[in-house]
């Protein structure tokens, strides 16, 4: 078989670019053989390295793209002629998308973000306990009508007293009845209050 038999088989036609885009050479005779990230041509001249391009146009006229992973020179072998036998794969000239940059808001008194890391931080909380009564009081007295507003501000003074002794469980558990039907209001304060227990 003689190289004009085997050049019948490079149906495809490329162009040759290299790696910094520069064009080598045009109408190229080739296979290209996408599935397999594959294109073969005779034209054993050109100077391929990895990093280099192939394109072909379509008959759609959508250009496709092919950077060389592998030259693949092969040396001939009795009637089979050298040929290139390039490693590819397939780019584009589109830029893609890049990552979405979204908002993240974070907020709170020990709030933090960890990427693709292991959070073994301690939290010390920088509230003091004059700062959970006050807010507590100031939400009763905002929020809550008359009488039940009097018995939880009895049973917060109740509790502010009892801070930091064994009794305070005990006051906790009183104030919280006592808070039941109020929870949408005074749930943000609940979380202060649980780390006095």
């Amino acid at each position: 078989m003689s190289r004009e038999m085997f050049e019948r088989l490079m149906t495809d036609r490329v162009s040759f670019l290299k790696a910094d885009g520069k064009k080598v050479r045009d109408n190229i005779k080739a296979a290209v053989d996408a599935a397999k990230n594959r294109i073969t041509t005779f034209e054993v001249d050109l100077p391929v390295e990895e990093g280099d391009f192939f394109e072909r146009t379509l008959p759609n006229k959508t250009v496709e793209r092919f950077e060389v992973l592998e030259p693949g020179y092969q040396a001939g072998l009795m009637k089979i002629p050298p040929s290139f036998q390039v490693s590819v794969k397939k780019v584009t000239d589109r830029p893609r998308p890049g990552p979405s940059l979204g908002s993240i808001t974070i907020h709170g008194d020990h709030a933090r973000v960890n990427l693709n890391s292991v959070d073994q931080s301690t939290n010390i909380s920088s509230k003091t306990t004059v700062d959970v009564w006050a807010n507590l009081q100031t939400t009763i007295e905002r929020e809550v009508p008359e009488p039940k507003r009097s018995q939880l501000l009895r049973a917060v003074a109740g509790m502010k007293e009892a801070a930091g002794k064994p009794s305070f469980r005990e006051r906790y558990k009183e104030f919280m009845t006592q808070a039941a039907n109020h929870m949408t209001v005074l749930s943000p304060l609940l979380p202060l209050l649980s780390n006095l227990l």
